[in-house]
């Protein structure tokens, strides 16, 4: 007698486990970041393509498909900060040929209130890549203030207007950057909020009507590359990045009368690669002082810390003195094949010493970073939070 062939998930002798329930909802909330960042970059993309393509049907002896059309170029980012709030920044660009281009953005809330503007690129000239630009921003925005200089202290909100307009010029040869640029900027600010405490009359530029020209130099030397081609640009892993800029800067404010300074700023970073590109030890440091004592300009032209890069665990400016100082040092490592986690400590000097500490995730693509959340903490208490989602 013939036996009966065994079941088809039991003809190896290897027991076939069955499949595993689907967590839709689960599945969807990880999946929502990925899909925020496709909206806000290549949602603007597919816009632009079937711009394109109806320019080219209407047009086909300008726009035909052996003419190489203008590029767009599209950037959008929602961030929040601690103290600042969520804000929203849309940048759209346009190559008008080889080496020129116009870009327009605009900023919603937060810190960036209402605001927008426009920038050019006039080209690319001599063998040292000389590159002309022009900028102009305007806008309203609901700027925080830190009362006090030297240390944080009460804190409150007062409207701000204003416009900015700058032209200037930049070069390179080989790793190094050099470049000059002059602006002029002219500032309204309304009254203050309810909840300022500190006396706005004691503060020099606060509720101030400003304006300022500023003139300033730099150069800069970048290095830093990532050592394996499997690795994204945006996530070097050795090298160094020096900068050093001096500035002058000649204004009144509408109470206070003439103020004049100049300023100067020094910062390096130093990347070391510890294991094929993956752990990455980086020591930084820098340093802001400018010639004009704390109270004879405007505080908010102070050098200041705090924020997302330089002692995070403050608040965006929420430490101001005539000299700024920081020293940090960083560890990051992969986590999956696009994503990097970091941790941090750092030590900063305004009037006083003030230490933080903490880390976070960053989403890297091959030229930018489009995903970060960042927590930090400080020796007083301080809690600072920051997330971005998108670039610029």
């Amino acid at each position: 007698m013939l036996a009966a062939a065994p079941p088809a998930d039991q003809a190896s002798g290897v027991a076939i486990a069955p499949p595993r329930e689907t967590h839709r909802v689960a599945n969807t909330l990880l999946a929502l970041p990925r899909m925020m960042v496709l909206l806000l970059l290549e949602g603007p993309r597919y816009a632009a393509h079937e711009v394109d393509a109806y320019l080219e049907s209407r047009s086909p002896n300008a726009f035909g498909r052996d003419v190489a059309k203008p590029s767009w170029r599209f950037g959008a980012t929602f961030e929040w900060q601690t103290a600042l709030g969520a804000s929203l920044g849309v940048r759209v660009g346009h190559e008008l040929g080889d080496d020129t281009s116009v870009d327009a953005y605009v900023g919603l809330f937060g810190p960036r209130g209402q605001s927008g503007g426009l920038s050019a690129n006039l080209g690319r000239y001599t063998v040292a890549r000389l590159e002309p630009t022009l900028s102009f921003d305007a806008g309203r925005d609901l700027t925080r203030a830190f009362a006090g200089i030297g240390t944080h202290g009460p804190r409150g909100t007062y409207d701000q207007r204003g416009y900015t307009a700058a032209a200037g010029v930049a070069g390179h040869v080989g790793a190094v950057r050099f470049g000059a640029r002059g602006s002029y900027d002219d500032t309204h600010a309304g009254d203050p909020s309810s909840d300022f405490a500190y006396d706005p009359l004691m503060l020099f530029g606060f509720r101030e009507d400003t304006r300022a020209a500023t003139g300033e130099v730099s150069v800069t030397l970048d290095t830093r590359r990532s050592a394996y081609r499997h690795i994204v640009r945006s996530a070097p892993s050795s090298g160094s990045y020096v900068r050093g800029a001096v500035a002058y800067t000649s204004g009144k404010a509408s109470r206070s009368g003439d103020f004049t300074t100049a300023r100067g700023t020094l910062e390096a970073r130093q990347l070391f690669d510890l294991f094929a590109g993956n752990r990455v030890l980086s020591f930084g440091a820098g340093i802001e002082a400018i010639s004009a004592e704390a109270n004879e300009v405007p505080f908010d032209r102070l050098p200041m810390l705090g924020g997302r890069d330089h002692l995070r665990a403050f608040a965006m400016g929420e430490l101001r003195d005539r000299n700024a100082a920081y020293a940090d040092v960083q560890y990051d490592w992969p986590v999956g094949n696009s994503m990097r986690s970091y941790i941090f400590a750092e030590v900063g000097h305004t009037a006083a010493w003030h230490g933080a500490y903490g880390g976070g995730l960053r989403y890297h693509t091959r030229s930018s970073i489009i995903a970060r959340i960042q927590i930090a903490g400080s020796d007083e208490g301080e809690l600072g939070m920051f997330f971005q989602l998108g670039a610029l």
